[in-house]
């Protein structure tokens, strides 16, 4: 399974997401939850976001869209030295890291957010 990349439109009076669009693309297999973006290697690379989706979906939208974006930046910078902490293809990472980027940027322009699931 992997985890779905979503812009969505979040109603802050019900707390219901909308998804507007499910992206073709994908943040990665399910199992990167714990073994990628909650690992203490991303961690130390200065992540908030990312490491939450060990306990729950993500959801990100207003003003924090730019921080998460910022996040992903440093992230994609690092990824071949990450790549080999994790053991892990420098593409692979790098394909799913720009995938959600692209979300990011995509939810900014519309004034959405992204949720991954």
């Amino acid at each position: 399974m992997s985890l779905s990349l979503s812009i969505v439109t979040f109603d802050q009076v019900s707390h219901e997401i909308i998804a507007d669009e499910l992206l073709n693309e994908v943040a990665g297999l399910e199992s990167w939850r714990n073994e990628v973006y909650a690992s203490k290697e991303v961690v130390l690379y200065g992540a908030k976001y990312l490491p939450r989706l060990k306990n729950e979906d993500l959801l990100v939208y207003g003003d924090e869209l730019e921080n998460f974006r910022e996040e992903v930046v440093i992230l994609i910078s690092k990824v071949k030295e990450l790549a080999e902490d994790l053991s892990m293809h420098a593409d692979s990472l790098t394909c799913r890291l720009e995938n959600i980027q692209n979300a990011i940027i995509k939810a900014k322009q519309s004034n959405k957010g992204v949720f991954i699931s």
